[in-house]
């Protein structure tokens, strides 16, 4: 794993190597470039990206990311609220940073096992913060 600590109010990122290197959260749209190159540096081209939230701190660089090839997971229920295109989760008014539209490749559930890395990590449902936030 590789850990990069972003400026408040960005969201930190976590790199997870591996045959399927995965990115946990990809901050703010303003810094998706650098985090899409800090990735490439670090473990190659990013196969999944695990949104713990849908805050534009945690989902900016998701479009990028997407277009290079990388999925989306998120929460179920952020899932299909990204899909809906609900203004909780999509217009991203917090600190003026806006989201690209992108799409949520697969919906995690609470106890769902992914193999993100080389290695498993359960999903683990934590609402509270938004309706769908979890942790791994």
């Amino acid at each position: 794993m590789t850990w990069q600590q972003r400026p408040f109010p960005d969201a930190d990122l976590l790199l997870l190597h591996g045959r399927q290197p995965a990115l946990v959260d990809s901050g703010f749209v303003g810094h998706a470039e650098d985090t899409a190159a800090w990735a490439r540096a670090h473990a190659g081209d990013v196969g999944l990206v695990v949104n713990t939230h849908w805050h534009s701190d945690h989902v900016g660089g998701n479009a990028l990311l997407q277009a290079g090839g990388a999925g989306i997971a998120a929460g179920a229920p952020e899932a299909d609220a990204v899909a809906r295109g609900d203004p909780g989760c999509c217009a991203a008014e917090y600190l003026d940073q806006p989201v690209s539209p992108y799409t949520v490749d697969t919906a995690l559930d609470d106890g769902q096992v992914l193999r993100l890395g080389d290695a498993d990590r359960e999903v683990v449902h934590t609402p509270g913060h938004t309706p769908g936030h979890l942790a791994l």
